[in-house]
Protein backbone atom coordinates (compact mmCIF):
# COMPACT_ATOMS: atom_id res chain seq x y z
CA UNK A 1 0.00 0.00 0.00
CA UNK A 2 1.26 3.48 -0.92
CA UNK A 3 0.81 6.24 1.67
CA UNK A 4 0.65 9.88 0.65
CA UNK A 5 1.39 12.60 3.13
CA UNK A 6 -0.81 15.66 3.46
CA UNK A 7 1.88 17.80 1.83
CA UNK A 8 2.22 15.46 -1.13
CA UNK A 9 -1.56 15.33 -1.52
CA UNK A 10 -1.66 19.09 -1.47
CA UNK A 11 1.03 19.29 -4.13
CA UNK A 12 -0.87 16.81 -6.31
CA UNK A 13 -4.04 18.83 -5.98
CA UNK A 14 -2.18 22.05 -6.86
CA UNK A 15 -0.62 20.44 -9.95
CA UNK A 16 -4.00 19.06 -11.07
CA UNK A 17 -5.61 22.45 -10.51
CA UNK A 18 -2.93 24.20 -12.54
CA UNK A 19 -3.31 21.58 -15.29
CA UNK A 20 -7.08 22.04 -15.36
CA UNK A 21 -6.64 25.79 -15.56
CA UNK A 22 -4.22 25.46 -18.47
CA UNK A 23 -6.63 23.14 -20.31
CA UNK A 24 -9.55 25.50 -19.68
CA UNK A 25 -7.50 28.48 -20.83
CA UNK A 26 -6.44 26.61 -23.99
CA UNK A 27 -10.03 25.60 -24.76
CA UNK A 28 -11.19 29.14 -24.11
CA UNK A 29 -8.46 30.57 -26.36
CA UNK A 30 -9.31 28.16 -29.19
CA UNK A 31 -12.98 29.02 -28.80
CA UNK A 32 -12.20 32.73 -28.89
CA UNK A 33 -10.03 32.36 -31.98
CA UNK A 34 -12.73 30.37 -33.75
CA UNK A 35 -15.34 32.94 -32.75
CA UNK A 36 -13.12 35.80 -33.96
CA UNK A 37 -12.36 33.96 -37.20
CA UNK A 38 -16.05 33.29 -37.88
CA UNK A 39 -16.97 36.85 -36.89
CA UNK A 40 -14.29 38.22 -39.22
CA UNK A 41 -15.59 35.95 -42.00
CA UNK A 42 -19.16 37.19 -41.44
CA UNK A 43 -18.00 40.80 -41.44
CA UNK A 44 -16.01 40.14 -44.62
CA UNK A 45 -18.86 38.38 -46.37
CA UNK A 46 -21.23 41.23 -45.55
CA UNK A 47 -19.34 43.28 -48.15
CA UNK A 48 -20.33 40.84 -50.90
CA UNK A 49 -23.47 40.97 -53.00
CA UNK A 50 -26.38 38.63 -52.35
CA UNK A 51 -25.51 36.75 -55.54
CA UNK A 52 -21.90 36.17 -54.48
CA UNK A 53 -23.04 35.15 -50.98
CA UNK A 54 -25.38 32.62 -52.59
CA UNK A 55 -22.48 31.31 -54.68
CA UNK A 56 -20.33 30.88 -51.58
CA UNK A 57 -23.15 28.99 -49.86
CA UNK A 58 -23.32 26.64 -52.85
CA UNK A 59 -19.55 26.10 -52.67
CA UNK A 60 -19.90 25.26 -48.98
CA UNK A 61 -21.87 22.16 -49.98
CA UNK A 62 -18.58 20.69 -51.23
CA UNK A 63 -16.34 19.06 -48.62
CA UNK A 64 -13.25 20.07 -50.63
CA UNK A 65 -14.25 23.73 -50.37
CA UNK A 66 -14.71 23.56 -46.59
CA UNK A 67 -11.33 21.83 -46.24
CA UNK A 68 -9.60 24.58 -48.25
CA UNK A 69 -7.50 27.08 -46.34
CA UNK A 70 -9.50 30.17 -45.34
CA UNK A 71 -7.09 32.52 -47.11
CA UNK A 72 -7.70 30.77 -50.45
CA UNK A 73 -11.47 30.72 -49.92
CA UNK A 74 -11.50 34.44 -49.17
CA UNK A 75 -9.30 35.13 -52.20
CA UNK A 76 -11.84 33.39 -54.42
CA UNK A 77 -14.81 35.02 -52.66
CA UNK A 78 -13.23 38.45 -53.21
CA UNK A 79 -12.80 37.99 -56.99
CA UNK A 80 -14.41 40.90 -58.91
CA UNK A 81 -18.14 40.38 -58.97
CA UNK A 82 -19.90 39.91 -62.31
CA UNK A 83 -16.57 39.52 -64.14
CA UNK A 84 -15.79 36.26 -62.31
CA UNK A 85 -19.31 34.88 -61.86
CA UNK A 86 -18.83 32.37 -64.70
CA UNK A 87 -15.67 30.88 -63.19
CA UNK A 88 -17.25 30.57 -59.74
CA UNK A 89 -20.40 28.96 -61.18
CA UNK A 90 -18.17 26.48 -62.99
CA UNK A 91 -16.38 25.71 -59.71
CA UNK A 92 -19.74 25.15 -58.01
CA UNK A 93 -20.80 22.70 -60.71
CA UNK A 94 -17.70 20.49 -60.46
CA UNK A 95 -18.38 16.92 -59.40
CA UNK A 96 -16.50 15.86 -56.28
CA UNK A 97 -14.88 12.89 -58.04
CA UNK A 98 -13.54 13.42 -61.57
CA UNK A 99 -12.36 10.30 -63.37
CA UNK A 100 -11.42 8.55 -60.15
CA UNK A 101 -9.75 11.67 -58.71
CA UNK A 102 -11.47 12.67 -55.49
CA UNK A 103 -10.98 16.37 -54.84
CA UNK A 104 -9.95 16.98 -51.22
CA UNK A 105 -9.15 20.69 -51.13
CA UNK A 106 -7.82 23.60 -53.16
CA UNK A 107 -4.16 24.07 -52.25
CA UNK A 108 -3.34 26.97 -54.58
CA UNK A 109 -5.15 29.68 -56.48
CA UNK A 110 -3.21 32.16 -58.61
CA UNK A 111 -4.70 34.91 -60.75
CA UNK A 112 -3.44 37.76 -62.90
CA UNK A 113 -5.03 40.40 -60.66
CA UNK A 114 -8.42 39.15 -61.84
CA UNK A 115 -7.88 40.36 -65.39
CA UNK A 116 -8.38 37.21 -67.46
CA UNK A 117 -8.39 34.06 -65.37
CA UNK A 118 -6.65 31.94 -62.79
CA UNK A 119 -4.90 28.68 -61.99
CA UNK A 120 -6.73 26.33 -59.59
CA UNK A 121 -4.65 23.59 -57.97
CA UNK A 122 -6.45 20.74 -56.17
CA UNK A 123 -5.14 18.10 -53.81
CA UNK A 124 -6.77 14.85 -54.91
CA UNK A 125 -6.87 11.18 -53.95
CA UNK A 126 -6.35 8.96 -56.99
CA UNK A 127 -8.61 5.95 -56.49
CA UNK A 128 -7.19 4.34 -59.64
CA UNK A 129 -3.66 4.39 -58.22
CA UNK A 130 -3.86 2.97 -54.72
CA UNK A 131 -5.49 6.08 -53.25
CA UNK A 132 -2.30 8.02 -53.85
CA UNK A 133 -2.48 11.71 -52.85
CA UNK A 134 -1.63 13.87 -55.85
CA UNK A 135 -1.90 17.42 -57.15
CA UNK A 136 -4.00 18.33 -60.20
CA UNK A 137 -4.52 21.79 -61.64
CA UNK A 138 -6.36 23.56 -64.44
CA UNK A 139 -6.79 27.05 -65.87
CA UNK A 140 -10.13 28.80 -65.69
CA UNK A 141 -11.08 31.93 -67.57
CA UNK A 142 -12.90 34.51 -65.46
CA UNK A 143 -16.04 33.88 -67.56
CA UNK A 144 -15.78 30.16 -66.99
CA UNK A 145 -16.23 27.94 -70.05
CA UNK A 146 -17.97 30.73 -72.02
CA UNK A 147 -14.65 32.50 -72.45
CA UNK A 148 -15.41 34.46 -75.60
CA UNK A 149 -15.70 34.10 -79.35
CA UNK A 150 -13.39 33.40 -82.30
CA UNK A 151 -13.93 32.95 -85.99
CA UNK A 152 -13.04 33.33 -89.65
CA UNK A 153 -13.96 36.24 -91.88
CA UNK A 154 -14.58 35.94 -95.61
CA UNK A 155 -14.75 38.94 -97.94
CA UNK A 156 -17.23 39.17 -100.81
CA UNK A 157 -17.40 41.43 -103.83
CA UNK A 158 -20.49 41.59 -106.02
CA UNK A 159 -21.98 38.57 -104.31
CA UNK A 160 -18.89 36.34 -104.70
CA UNK A 161 -16.39 35.46 -101.98
CA UNK A 162 -13.00 36.64 -103.17
CA UNK A 163 -10.77 36.70 -100.07
CA UNK A 164 -10.44 35.50 -96.50
CA UNK A 165 -8.78 37.26 -93.58
CA UNK A 166 -5.43 35.99 -92.34
CA UNK A 167 -4.60 37.35 -88.92
CA UNK A 168 -1.04 37.27 -87.56
CA UNK A 169 -0.21 37.96 -83.92
CA UNK A 170 2.54 37.58 -81.37
CA UNK A 171 1.28 35.30 -78.60
CA UNK A 172 2.63 35.75 -75.07
CA UNK A 173 2.12 32.12 -74.04
CA UNK A 174 4.44 30.82 -76.76
CA UNK A 175 7.14 33.41 -76.24
CA UNK A 176 6.21 36.02 -78.82
CA UNK A 177 6.29 33.89 -81.96
CA UNK A 178 4.16 35.37 -84.74
CA UNK A 179 1.50 32.83 -85.66
CA UNK A 180 -1.85 32.50 -87.37
CA UNK A 181 -4.61 33.80 -85.14
CA UNK A 182 -8.37 34.23 -85.50
CA UNK A 183 -10.62 37.25 -85.16
CA UNK A 184 -12.20 37.44 -81.71
CA UNK A 185 -11.51 37.78 -78.03
CA UNK A 186 -12.88 37.73 -74.50
CA UNK A 187 -16.50 38.47 -73.77
CA UNK A 188 -17.40 41.57 -71.78
CA UNK A 189 -19.63 41.36 -68.70
CA UNK A 190 -23.19 40.49 -69.70
CA UNK A 191 -22.25 40.03 -73.36
CA UNK A 192 -23.35 36.97 -75.33
CA UNK A 193 -20.88 35.31 -77.69
CA UNK A 194 -22.46 36.65 -80.88
CA UNK A 195 -22.31 40.23 -79.59
CA UNK A 196 -18.70 39.63 -78.53
CA UNK A 197 -17.66 38.40 -81.94
CA UNK A 198 -19.38 41.13 -83.92
CA UNK A 199 -17.79 43.73 -81.63
CA UNK A 200 -14.34 42.18 -82.04
CA UNK A 201 -14.80 41.80 -85.78
CA UNK A 202 -15.70 45.44 -86.33
CA UNK A 203 -12.96 46.66 -83.97
CA UNK A 204 -10.21 44.54 -85.47
CA UNK A 205 -10.90 45.03 -89.15
CA UNK A 206 -12.79 48.22 -89.90
CA UNK A 207 -15.25 50.46 -88.08
CA UNK A 208 -17.45 50.75 -91.19
CA UNK A 209 -17.73 47.07 -92.05
CA UNK A 210 -20.86 45.95 -93.82
CA UNK A 211 -21.64 42.46 -92.54
CA UNK A 212 -23.53 40.34 -95.06
CA UNK A 213 -23.84 37.16 -93.04
CA UNK A 214 -22.81 35.79 -89.62
CA UNK A 215 -23.19 32.14 -88.61
CA UNK A 216 -22.79 30.81 -85.07
CA UNK A 217 -21.08 27.41 -85.32
CA UNK A 218 -21.41 26.64 -81.61
CA UNK A 219 -18.99 26.14 -78.72
CA UNK A 220 -15.73 24.19 -78.96
CA UNK A 221 -13.34 22.76 -76.38
CA UNK A 222 -9.95 24.27 -77.11
CA UNK A 223 -7.84 22.12 -74.76
CA UNK A 224 -9.77 20.13 -72.17
CA UNK A 225 -6.52 18.86 -70.66
CA UNK A 226 -5.45 22.39 -69.78
CA UNK A 227 -8.59 24.32 -68.91
CA UNK A 228 -12.34 24.72 -69.03
CA UNK A 229 -12.49 27.22 -71.90
CA UNK A 230 -15.21 26.61 -74.46
CA UNK A 231 -15.65 29.69 -76.68
CA UNK A 232 -18.12 29.87 -79.53
CA UNK A 233 -16.79 29.88 -83.09
CA UNK A 234 -18.28 31.80 -85.99
CA UNK A 235 -17.77 32.70 -89.59
CA UNK A 236 -18.84 35.89 -91.31
CA UNK A 237 -19.06 37.23 -94.81
CA UNK A 238 -18.40 40.95 -95.13
CA UNK A 239 -18.58 43.38 -98.01
CA UNK A 240 -15.12 44.07 -99.43
CA UNK A 241 -15.87 47.69 -100.19
CA UNK A 242 -13.54 49.90 -98.16
CA UNK A 243 -11.09 47.13 -97.28
CA UNK A 244 -7.56 47.34 -98.62
CA UNK A 245 -7.09 44.10 -100.55
CA UNK A 246 -3.44 44.65 -101.40
CA UNK A 247 -1.56 45.54 -98.23
CA UNK A 248 -1.05 44.42 -94.66
CA UNK A 249 -3.20 46.39 -92.25
CA UNK A 250 -2.62 47.05 -88.54
CA UNK A 251 -5.39 46.07 -86.17
CA UNK A 252 -7.25 48.83 -84.40
CA UNK A 253 -7.68 47.39 -80.90
CA UNK A 254 -4.53 45.42 -80.17
CA UNK A 255 -2.30 47.59 -77.99
CA UNK A 256 -1.04 44.60 -75.99
CA UNK A 257 0.52 42.56 -78.84
CA UNK A 258 1.86 43.14 -82.31
CA UNK A 259 -0.84 42.07 -84.77
CA UNK A 260 -1.80 42.59 -88.36
CA UNK A 261 -4.05 41.07 -90.97
CA UNK A 262 -3.88 40.37 -94.66
CA UNK A 263 -6.65 39.58 -97.09
CA UNK A 264 -5.65 36.41 -98.91
CA UNK A 265 -7.27 35.24 -102.17
CA UNK A 266 -9.94 32.62 -101.51
CA UNK A 267 -8.10 30.24 -103.86
CA UNK A 268 -5.41 29.96 -101.16
CA UNK A 269 -7.89 28.86 -98.47
CA UNK A 270 -7.46 25.07 -98.99
CA UNK A 271 -3.67 25.37 -98.77
CA UNK A 272 -4.03 27.59 -95.69
CA UNK A 273 -6.07 24.87 -93.96
CA UNK A 274 -3.48 22.24 -94.84
CA UNK A 275 -0.62 24.28 -93.41
CA UNK A 276 -1.99 26.37 -90.53
CA UNK A 277 -1.57 25.40 -86.90
CA UNK A 278 -4.43 27.67 -85.82
CA UNK A 279 -6.85 25.49 -83.87
CA UNK A 280 -9.68 27.99 -84.23
CA UNK A 281 -9.30 28.23 -88.02
CA UNK A 282 -9.40 24.44 -88.30
CA UNK A 283 -12.38 24.17 -85.95
CA UNK A 284 -14.29 26.74 -87.98
CA UNK A 285 -13.52 24.91 -91.23
CA UNK A 286 -14.57 21.57 -89.73
CA UNK A 287 -17.83 22.96 -88.35
CA UNK A 288 -18.57 24.69 -91.65
CA UNK A 289 -18.11 21.40 -93.50
CA UNK A 290 -20.21 19.55 -90.93
CA UNK A 291 -23.06 22.05 -91.34
CA UNK A 292 -22.83 21.96 -95.12
CA UNK A 293 -21.47 25.48 -95.62
CA UNK A 294 -19.05 26.24 -98.41
CA UNK A 295 -17.11 29.41 -99.13
CA UNK A 296 -19.97 30.95 -101.07
CA UNK A 297 -23.00 33.05 -100.22
CA UNK A 298 -25.30 30.03 -100.34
Amino acid sequence: MIYVSDLELLLILVVLSIGCCIVLLAVGLVGFLLYFKNRKRRMTMEKLSEKRMAQIEMLEKHDWWNATDAAIRLKIAYLPEKKWDGAIEDLINRTDIVGGLEQKRIIRFETDAGQFGGLINFEVVNHHDGDKVQSYMYWTWRNGPASGAKGTVFVASNGVITHFVRLYAEKFAIGGEVVDDSIGGFGAVGEDSLTTWIRELTEELHTELKIIKVVDLGPVRTDSGLGNMMPNVFFAIVDGEGLDLSADSPLLDRPEVESKYTLAPIAEYPQFLRETDSGYALQVAGRMQGHGFSVSLT
